[in-house]
This record gives structure tokens, sequence and C-alpha cells, in this order.
């Protein structure tokens, strides 16, 4: 769910009429990542983000279900460190269903994150290319935008749904 702050801004934390993404409710409190941004590598920063309240914002998109139903960005971080690597046959299977769907992976220089796979494109479309293999182009959570390939993959894992 997105949501839209609506009240005084503060440059280290939220900016009035700044849209931000909800990533669990918590005892009716959004959590959100602000301006102070994530660092999944700090061990004190578990879970991401800090709770507001909900009458600071307007829902944008998405709504309440949509929390309920998807595993928060916590959730995963948590999780990944435990993730092993997979096989090559088994990381393209998961990236060929990916399209549109928001990820999370670990690549094998270890940089861990979550985000939407914009588009998939098999190793056969990749031929031509100066990199072979299977490719996604992912618009990650943290806002940087990147293409990714198998080759670089040791773990991915869908985490929502369409």
């Amino acid at each position: 769910m997105n949501v839209r702050y609506i009240s005084e801004s503060d440059p280290l934390s939220l900016l009035n009429g700044k849209e931000y993404e909800v990533i669990s409710i918590e005892e009716g409190l959004y959590r959100i990542i602000d301006e102070e941004g994530y660092d999944p590598d700090d061990p004190n920063e578990q879970p991401p983000g800090y709770l507001y309240s909900p009458e600071s914002f307007v829902v944008v998109s998405g709504n309440v279900e949509n929390i309920k139903n998807a595993k928060s960005t916590a959730q995963v971080h948590r999780g990944m460190s435990e993730k092993k690597n997979m096989g090559k046959n088994e990381i393209i299977n998961v990236m060929s269903m990916s399209d549109g769907r928001k990820v999370c992976c670990i690549e094998k220089d270890g940089d861990e994150w979550t985000g939407y796979v914009d588009v998939y494109e098999s190793p056969y479309d990749n031929e031509d290319d100066d990199m072979t293999g299977a490719s996604i182009c992912v618009s990650r959570d943290n806002g940087f935008n990147a293409i990714v390939y198998d080759h670089d993959i040791a773990y991915i894992e869908i985490i929502n749904e369409e």
C-alpha cells in the first residue's frame, strides 16, 4: 500500500506530499522506511523503518488487505540470511515467473534486496548481448533500477502474487 504524507515536513523523517510504501501495519500504526533509509546489513535496524500514525497519511494505492497478504520487507530481510544457494535452472525458473511481481534476492556478492521485476528476458533473448544468460530488469525498493543476470544470483524468491 502506498500513502502520501500530509503533515509538516521533517527532512530527517518524512516530507509533506511525498509518497511512501507501508511495509506493515502494527497495532494500527504504519511501518514506513522514511528519509533516513534502511541498511539491511545493520543488525540494529530490524525491523526496518519506523511506526507512524495513519492520521498523517492518505492512501494513494492499494489497501490494508495488500499489507496483510504480502510479506513485509522486514519479514523478507529477516529470513534472507538463512537462504541457501539455488541451482541455475531453479533461479531461471523463478526469474521466468517474476514479471510484474515483487521479489527478494541475494546476489553472489552478498548484496540483498527486494524490488519489482519490470522485464524478464530468457537466456535466448540475450544471446546477442555482451552478457549472456537470463536477466531481469528490477526497480529496487531502495530506488535504484538494475539489470540482474542469473549467474549473479545466489537466491531469488517471489514474495507477492499477481
